[in-house]
């Protein structure tokens, strides 16, 4: 009984977060794993508290356990990789800042794209030689490039044109790396990827499997609220560039 009403009001946290975080607008529909998860725990709790597991097979539930352990295993593991660069490891007089995108709304940008580009705003005014690469392509949801509106963010707020290039078809990190490259050379400039701490330990990573010979991660912030939802996602997508052979 104690075990399913725990899982019931697990459940009941878990939706109410991804309630938060569908109201909050962050342009993708990530929010839903939260209402998959509520529906696996309220599942669970249900079997535990009407006493449906006295007959389920044993050997279920060990399989299970298992599996749910390993999963979290791998799991922790690459959270704490990725917690291991939330700082981020920034240089100065770099070459080139990417700056990576995220949702372009039609008020500007969102919170977590507006926390990038105050970051690559504050380097670029320290360090006038370095040139800037903006990219990210237009969503289904978004009334202009990410690059555009990163541009103009930009030369609004006292860069000037001409050190901006725009990348206005990626996508992805992978593409954003992938693309940005052509506007520079992997070898032998000291790139600098600018965006939120939760993203730049994959994003450095993807960069030095693409050739990025010497690149560095500005972190820009992102709000503790939403930090559970995005190391959460996060994780999921360290999973997925590792099967798909972006990392490593």
């Amino acid at each position: 009984m104690l075990k399913g009403t725990v899982l019931i009001l697990l459940s009941l946290v878990s939706f109410m977060y991804g309630r938060l975080i569908k109201k909050a607008g962050s342009g993708t529909r990530f929010y839903r794993t939260w209402y998959y998860i509520s529906l696996c725990l309220l599942f669970f709790g249900i079997i535990f508290i009407t006493g449906i597991d006295r007959y389920i097979p044993g050997a279920v539930f060990k399989v299970l356990t298992v599996l749910i352990i390993c999963g979290a295993a791998a799991a922790a593991m690459i959270l704490l990789y990725i917690l291991s660069g939330i700082r981020g490891n920034e240089r100065k007089n770099l070459d080139v800042l990417v700056v990576l995108g995220s949702q372009i709304r039609e008020d500007g940008p969102s919170k977590s794209l507006l926390f990038r580009l105050q970051e690559a705003d504050r380097y670029l005014k320290e360090n006038p030689g370095t040139a800037c690469i903006v990219t990210g392509g237009q969503g289904y949801n978004e009334p202009i490039t990410e690059a555009e509106g990163m541009k103009s963010y930009l030369v609004e707020n006292g860069i000037r044109e001409d050190r901006i290039i725009m990348e206005d078809r990626a996508t992805t990190t992978y593409e954003n790396l992938l693309f940005s490259s052509a506007f520079l050379d992997r070898k032998n400039d000291h790139v600098g990827i600018v965006t939120n701490n939760f993203h730049i330990k994959r994003s450095i990573c993807i960069a030095r499997k693409l050739g990025y010979s010497h690149v560095c991660g500005i972190a820009g912030y992102s709000m503790p609220s939403f930090l559970p939802n995005n190391l959460l996602r996060e994780v999921l997508a360290f999973g997925l560039d590792i099967l798909r052979g972006h990392i490593f």
